[in-house]
C-alpha cells in the first residue's frame, strides 16, 4: 500500500504546490495524516467513517486502506480523490481508476467523466443516454411512464400509448365508458355524446336529449328537436333550415321540403305539412297545383269539389243561402222551405200563413203577401166587401125620390095637425138638391 501511495503522490506532483499540499487536478490540497479528536482503544471507538484507532489512543484516517484526512471536507477521503474527482482505488490493480459505480468513466483517473451529471448511465466504461421509452431516474434508466412506457425492465418497456391505453398504477389501462384515447390521454368522448373536463366524470349529453356546445350539454333551440344525436329543425311541426335559426314554414303558409321552406301555390293552405286546396277560401281539387276557384263561379266547395247551389238557394258571399226571390226561406241552405208553393208569405226568413182572421183573402205570389179577394178590401185587418158600380147608380137615383117622399110625409103630418092644406103640386115640383 505504501508503494501505491508513493505512486499516487508522484502522479499528483506534476503541478507545483506548497509543501504538504497536493494538486487534485484543480486545486492544491494539504496532505497530512492528522490525528482526529476522537479518543479510542479499539477501531470500533472511532466514529468517523474510514478511520481507525492509532497508537497514540486517537483515531486517524485508515491510510493503509487508502484513506487520508481531507482538510476541506474534514472527512477521511479515499486516497484516489487526490488524483481526481470520480476516481477510486482499485485494490486488485493497485491503482486509481474512474469510479463507474458512482457514474464516472474514463481511462485517466485525473479526468473522469461524470455520466450521471449528464443524465446518462455507464455502459461498458462509457456514458450512454437512456434509450427511447426510458428516462434517467435515481442514477439509472427506468421505463418512462410519462411517455406511456411501463415495465420493470428498462430494456423491455411496454408502450401503452401505442395500444391506445393510458398508464394506471404502472400498467396499461383502457379508457372507460364515455371516454376516448386522444393525444396520449383519456378524454370525454364528444363524438359519442360525452363531455366534461375530467374523464373520470363525463356527462352523457345524448342520453339526456341534448347536444354538446362549448364543452357543455345544451338543449336544442326553439323549433329544433334532438334527433340522431344532433339538433335538427322539427319538420313535423313546420320548421326548416339550420338548427340554430329554424324557420316556421307553416306560419308563412309554406311546407318543409328537404330542410327548406317551400311556398304553396295560390289557393293552397297547409295541412299535415302538405299543400292542399284551401276549401275555406273557396278552392277545391285533388291537385294542389290546379285548385278550382269555386267562389269566383258563385259555387261552394263540397266534398272537395265545386258545387252549384241547390234549387231554392242562391250563392251569397261564400255560401248557399235560402233564396227569398224564389219563395224559399229557412235557417240555412239545408232546410229551405217552399213558402210560395205552400201558399205562405216570407216573413223574416220564415214561411208565414195568411191570418185566419182575414177572411175572403188569397195569397198573392207576385207581391209575396196576403191579399183580399177582388170584391173585398183590407181595412182594419179585415177584408170588407166593396159595392159594385150598378148598386152605386141605383143608390144615387133613388136617394132624391126617397128624400121627396119623406118631405111630403112630413108635410101631411103637419097639415093634419094644423088643419091647413098643402097644394101637392108644389111638393111635386120641389127639386132635390
Amino acid at each position: 500500500m505504501s508503494v501505491f501511495i508513493i505512486q499516487v503522490l508522484a502522479s499528483i506532483q506534476t503541478h507545483t504546490c506548497e509543501p504538504d499540499f497536493y494538486f487534485n487536478g484543480e486545486n492544491c490540497v494539504q496532505l497530512m495524516q492528522k490525528q482526529l479528536s476522537e479518543s479510542c482503544t479499539t477501531n470500533s471507538d472511532c466514529k468517523t467513517l474510514n478511520s481507525v484507532c492509532g497508537s497514540t489512543g486517537k483515531c486517524k484516517c485508515d491510510i493503509n486502506s487508502g484513506f487520508i484526512f481531507n482538510y476541506t471536507t474534514k472527512q477521511c477521503m479515499p486516497m484516489c480523490d487526490l488524483v481526481g474527482v470520480g476516481s477510486k482505488m482499485d485494490v486488485n490493480a493497485g491503482e486509481c481508476v474512474c469510479d463507474q459505480q458512482s457514474g464516472f468513466v474514463g481511462l485517466d483517473p485525473q479526468k473522469c467523466e461524470n455520466c450521471w451529471s449528464k443524465q446518462q448511465i455507464v455502459v461498458n466504461g462509457e456514458c450512454q443516454a437512456c434509450k427511447s421509452g426510458t428516462r434517467f431516474d435515481l442514477n439509472q434508466c427506468v421505463c418512462d411512464e410519462a411517455s406511456g412506457f411501463v415495465g420493470s425492465d428498462p430494456n423491455a418497456c411496454k408502450s401503452c400509448f401505442g395500444l391506445n391505453k393510458i398508464v394506471v398504477q404502472h400498467d396499461c389501462a383502457d379508457c372507460g365508458t364515455g371516454t376516448v384515447f386522444k393525444i396520449n390521454q383519456c378524454v370525454c368522448d364528444e363524438a359519442s355524446g360525452y363531455t366534461g373536463s375530467n374523464y373520470l366524470s363525463c356527462n352523457n349529453c345524448w342520453g339526456s336529449q341534448k347536444i354538446i356546445k362549448n364543452g357543455f350539454c345544451t338543449d336544442c333551440l326553439q323549433g329544433a328537436i334532438f334527433k340522431t344525436n344532433q339538433c335538427v329543425c322539427d319538420e313535423a311541426k313546420g320548421f326548416a333550415g339550420q338548427p340554430e335559426t329554424c324557420e316556421n314554414c307553416w306560419q308563412k303558409t309554406q311546407i318543409t321540403n328537404n330542410g327548406v321552406c317551400q311556398a304553396c301555390s295560390v289557393g293552397n293552405t297547409v295541412f299535415d305539412n302538405k299543400c292542399i286546396c284551401d276549401e275555406a277560401a273557396g278552392y277545391a281539387g285533388a291537385n294542389p297545383t290546379q285548385c278550382d276557384n269555386c267562389f269566383s263561379k258563385s259555387q261552394i266547395v263540397s266534398a272537395g269539389e265545386c258545387k252549384v247551389c241547390a234549387i231554392g238557394t242562391k250563392f251569397f258571399e261564400i255560401m248557399c243561402v235560402c233564396d227569398p226571390t224564389q219563395g224559399y226561406a229557412g235557417p240555412d241552405s239545408n232546410y229551405c222551405i217552399d213558402c210560395w208553393g205552400n201558399q205562405m208569405v216570407i216573413q223574416k226568413n220564415t214561411c208565414e200563413t195568411c191570418p185566419i182572421a182575414i177572411m175572403h183573402s188569397t195569397f198573392d205570389l207576385t207581391n209575396n203577401q196576403c191579399k183580399c179577394d177582388s170584391s173585398y178590401k183590407l181595412k182594419n185587418g179585415v177584408c170588407q166587401a166593396v159595392l159594385s158600380s150598378t148598386y152605386l147608380i141605383v143608390i144615387c137615383v133613388a136617394a132624391p125620390v126617397v128624400f121627396v117622399i119623406i118631405v111630403v110625409a112630413i108635410m101631411l103630418i103637419i097639415k093634419k095637425k094644423s088643419g091647413n092644406s098643402v097644394h101637392l103640386g108644389r111638393i111635386v115640383n120641389m127639386k132635390v138638391v
